[in-house]
């Protein structure tokens, strides 16, 4: 399947460069919905701390690497690709290792008390809310404790393997290449689009 990563031009030159991808860590995401859960107990609602233990004993152990099946959405470049002026990477994945992201207008409401609820919990975890939905996100799940994982300057990374293969590089409408950043993209063997903001849609297309 294929899926896109953006970031700033800085940072996907860098990983090119180095062959390996950023994944993020639970406490490091951008929305303070992820892996949140109403949960009750006899009818009554946990206490946010109760909540934010979950999550955090999930950060030690579950890296995320979040990638999109659209590449012209013009709001993720926005968001995500430093104001067009960054890239974005495509990647083959099988399927059968990604998450596919649900969306939803409230957060799940799960009674701890029900014996299924530990499955109810690993599902929630899958959803976010339903204003994310132009993201249309897949998710690869890494075990942090993996050998695969290292770390450079407190991130954290996975090597481009049989997993992870790079099979393009997308450069934003507003990204500009020195020389020598096109003599290094040129040796990478997948091939280099550049992009263009679409006169009859709101899309950025291939130029």
């Amino acid at each position: 399947m294929r899926l896109f990563y953006f970031g700033s031009k800085e940072n996907m030159l860098s990983n090119i460069a180095n062959k390996r991808v950023m994944i993020s860590e639970i406490h490091r995401l951008n929305d303070p919905y992820e892996f949140f859960v109403d949960f009750h107990k006899n009818g009554v609602r946990s206490s946010d701390e109760v909540i934010e233990k979950i999550k955090e004993d999930f950060s030690k152990k579950m890296g995320i690497l979040c990638l999109s099946k659209r590449s012209g959405d013009p709001v993720q470049w926005g968001h995500y690709a430093d104001k067009h002026k960054g890239i974005g990477l495509e990647f083959e994945i099988d399927k059968k290792h990604l998450i596919k992201i649900s969306y939803r207008k409230r957060p799940a409401k799960i009674d701890v008390e029900k014996h299924d609820w530990w499955d109810l919990f690993v599902e929630t975890t899958k959803t976010k809310f339903s204003n994310w939905s132009y993201e249309k996100e897949y998710r690869l799940i890494i075990d942090l404790n993996s050998g695969k994982v290292f770390e450079v300057d407190d991130l954290k990374f996975v090597p481009f393997d049989d997993e992870l293969v790079l099979k393009g590089v997308h450069l934003g409408c507003d990204c500009h290449l020195s020389p020598l950043e096109e003599i290094a993209l040129s040796s990478i063997g997948a091939p280099i689009f550049s992009t263009k903001k679409s006169r009859g849609l709101y899309l950025i297309e291939k130029a």
